[in-house]
């Protein structure tokens, strides 16, 4: 992923943060690198309002501070709003490909901004034309 512009969804930074035992891969290959500052990753703001159900349902105030550092504009972190564009672009993937509402505009987004890839375990992403790497690779 190393050179690339990743966009990343929410399930892979729950995966990495909350059960990283599970994908191995994923604290070698992304979680390291994005700590050192060697990979630059894209998401959206939605992003943050779906890695926060949890914790604040459960009183995580731990848990909630990190996503809430985690995912926020930075030199390794471009967090990116949703406007008119995105909306659009996000609409037409909706109806061509019937998926979530929240996942198109994800995708939208990347695709906004130019990602190269989607980290994401959402096979569903792939049918959009996108390159989609699942964390369980890595």
């Amino acid at each position: 992923m190393r050179g690339q512009t990743v966009y990343v969804d929410a399930n892979t930074l729950i995966y990495a943060l909350e059960t990283p035992a599970l994908f191995p891969g994923l604290q070698t290959h992304f979680v390291q690198p994005f700590l050192r500052g060697d990979l630059h990753i894209v998401t959206s703001w939605i992003t943050l309002a779906e890695v926060l159900i949890k914790p604040v349902s459960s009183g995580d105030v731990k848990l909630e501070a990190y996503y809430r550092q985690l995912v926020r504009p930075s030199v390794v972190c471009t967090v990116v709003a949703v406007d008119e564009d995105i909306a659009s672009r996000a609409a037409t993937i909706r109806a061509q490909h019937g998926i979530r509402l929240a996942d198109a505009i994800h995708i939208a987004t990347g695709q906004f901004i130019g990602c190269n890839c989607f980290l994401t375990r959402d096979s569903q992403w792939a049918k959009t034309g996108i390159t989609v790497i699942d964390p369980g690779s890595l």
